[in-house]
């Protein structure tokens, strides 16, 4: 293949991870070999420790039990470090090779539900999406399925993970929040309906509607401005002077909305990054993505 070795990039774990991704397993391998050398020679320890957790999860797809047992052995060996991140990966897989390799379905469930837990203490939402989505594919829950589809909005990962959960209805919406509530909030129109009295509605394609649309786009994950100001003001290059503060009143207005329909949800922000908490019964109504409607 002859790649040119990539170590001083600083793209290698998300490199490597696309290539996991896209079950692209040979090109994987070799970049995998190639930057292990690199990083036996520069003695770069937290990337050779990063670099064998990502081969025991190459072993894991290829079936490759031992290896990967012994890769994430390896792993463990190089981050001593119990409170890095790295060592949560170690515990997912290991909990995927007892759900996968040795039936332990039961137990292999009990590992991966103390690993979400650990993951939400330490606001990790890609390990919690990834947890909720090998549960599903296992178990072959409908229902965390669902959230896990609709809750995410990459479409090769939805893609993925269709394919591993095999046929399966997509309905025309889900429900974030209560289902049971009779306070619903239809995403797409802006509207409420179940309130005692009647609110505002959004106008669709509005900025504030727009901001909605967004924060629910995604169950794992807040939104940092910058990210918001594309999705809410697309083509307009971002100043980083001015383009905050417009994003900022568009969160104010959602939050006004939110106040005056009365809705039990609080428009959250936390170092720099915005998302919507439920304090009461109420269901959002969020539509299926694109591919679907298409």
């Amino acid at each position: 293949m002859g790649r040119p070795s990539p170590l001083g990039q600083g793209f290698i774990p998300g490199f490597i991870g696309a290539l996991l991704f896209e079950r692209l397993f040979r090109d994987a391998k070799e970049v995998l070999a190639q930057t292990q050398k690199e990083a036996l020679r520069q003695n770069a320890t937290l990337l050779l420790g990063n670099i064998c957790q990502m081969a025991a999860e190459l072993h894991i797809q290829l079936g490759e039990w031992e290896q990967a047992e012994k890769r994430l052995a390896e792993a463990e060996a190089i981050i001593k470090d119990p409170g890095r991140l790295s060592h949560l990966f170690i515990r997912k897989w290991r909990a995927c090779i007892t759900i996968l390799k040795k039936g332990g379905v039961e137990s292999g469930l009990k590992e991966l539900s103390l690993v979400r837990r650990e993951a939400l203490k330490s606001k990790n939402g890609e390990t919690i999406r990834d947890c909720d989505r090998l549960e599903a594919v296992v178990t072959k829950n409908r229902d965390l399925f669902l959230k896990v589809y609709f809750g995410t909005p990459f479409p090769s990962f939805r893609h993925r993970l269709l394919s591993d959960f095999g046929e399966v209805e997509i309905p025309p919406f889900y429900s974030w929040g209560d289902s049971h509530a009779s306070l619903k909030v239809d995403v797409l129109k802006g509207e409420v309906t179940g309130a005692k009295k009647k609110g505002v509605q959004l106008n669709p394609g509005e900025p504030v509607h727009r901001l909605l649309c967004h924060l629910c786009s995604d169950f794992y994950n807040p939104f940092r401005v910058r990210v918001l100001y594309g999705w809410l003001f697309p083509g307009t290059p971002f100043h980083p002077k001015f383009s905050e503060g417009k994003v900022r009143e568009t969160v104010q207005d959602l939050f006004e909305w939110i106040k005056t329909s009365k809705l039990p949800l609080l428009l959250q922000e936390e170092e720099g990054a915005f998302f919507l908490q439920f304090i009461g019964p109420i269901s959002l109504l969020i539509p299926p993505p694109k591919e679907v409607q298409e």
